[in-house]
C-alpha cells in the first residue's frame, strides 16, 4: 500500500496521481550520441520483433547478473531499456561482453 505522502489525492473519481522522487539531470555528450544511435536502429527496422526479442534479452541477462540498482548507475543500460533513473548514472557503459554499446553495434550491424 502506499503511502500518503506519494499520492496526491483529489476530490474526484480520477486515478491518484504518484509523485515520484527522480532527480533531474542531463545525460553526458556521449549517452546523448548513444541514444540517436538507439533510436536509429529503431527508425531503420521499427517493426522487427527479432530485435525486439534480442534487446530485451539481452537487458535481462545484464538484470541477472548485476542486478537492477546497479545497472541504473549506467547510462547506457538506461538508454537502452527506456528507463529513467532515480538520480544521474554515475557511469556511460558496461565493459567487456556486458558492453551495452558493443551489443548496439553488433545488433546494428545484424540488422542491416
Amino acid at each position: 500500500m502506499e503511502s500518503e505522502k506519494n499520492v496526491n489525492k483529489n476530490n474526484t473519481n480520477e486515478e491518484p496521481e504518484i509523485i515520484l522522487n527522480v532527480e533531474q539531470f542531463e545525460y553526458s555528450p556521449i549517452a546523448l550520441a548513444f541514444r540517436e544511435k538507439v533510436k536509429s536502429l529503431y527508425k531503420k527496422n521499427p517493426y522487427s520483433s527479432i530485435q525486439c526479442r534480442k534487446i530485451a534479452s539481452f537487458g535481462k541477462k545484464l538484470q541477472v547478473k548485476y542486478g537492477q540498482q546497479e545497472l541504473h548507475n549506467y547510462e547506457a543500460y538506461c538508454i537502452l531499456i527506456g528507463s529513467t533513473p532515480p538520480k544521474k548514472p554515475e557511469k556511460f557503459d558496461l565493459k567487456g561482453e556486458d558492453s551495452i554499446e558493443q551489443f548496439i553495434n553488433s545488433l546494428t550491424k545484424e540488422m542491416l
